[in-house]
C-alpha cells in the first residue's frame, strides 16, 4: 500500500469524530519525526542555515532577521509578525492550504513513511 492509499485509508474516517482525530494525530506525529523544517524552507524559500538558533527573513512579512528557528524543537518564530509553530503550520501557512492538503503534499513531497498507521 503507498503512503497516499494509507492517508486516504486513515481520512476516510467521518470528519470530526474521535476515530479521525485520532488517526490524524498519528499521521502530524510520524510527518514532524520525519520532515526536516530546514530542508522545507530551503526548498519554499531558499537557504537559509540552520544551527543551534538561525535568523533570517520572515517569509510571510519580509522583516528582517526577526525570523529564527530552534533546530532542536524543529519549532520557527517571527518576533514581529507573531507567527510561530512547527513544519506543519509553517506549510499550511506559506501554502494557504487546509491542514489536510498539507498532510497529503508532505507526505507525498517529503517521502514521509506511513507504513503500520493502518
Amino acid at each position: 500500500m503507498t503512503n497516499v492509499e494509507i492517508l486516504n485509508r486513515l481520512t476516510s474516517c467521518a470528519y470530526g469524530n474521535k476515530d479521525h482525530a485520532l488517526e490524524m494525530q498519528k499521521v502530524w506525529q510520524r510527518i514532524l519525526s520525519q520532515v526536516d523544517i530546514e530542508l522545507f524552507i530551503k526548498d519554499h524559500r531558499g537557504s537559509i542555515r540552520v544551527e543551534k538558533y538561525e535568523e533570517g527573513d520572515c517569509p510571510f512579512d519580509g522583516c528582517k532577521k526577526e525570523f529564527f528557528i530552534k533546530k532542536e524543537s524543529k519549532l520557527f518564530n517571527c518576533w514581529m509578525c507573531k507567527k510561530r509553530g512547527d513544519v506543519i503550520s509553517l506549510c499550511s501557512k506559506l501554502l494557504k492550504k487546509p491542514l489536510i492538503d498539507v498532510a497529503y503534499y508532505l507526505v507525498e513531497k517529503y517521502d514521509v513513511d506511513l507504513e503500520g498507521l493502518v
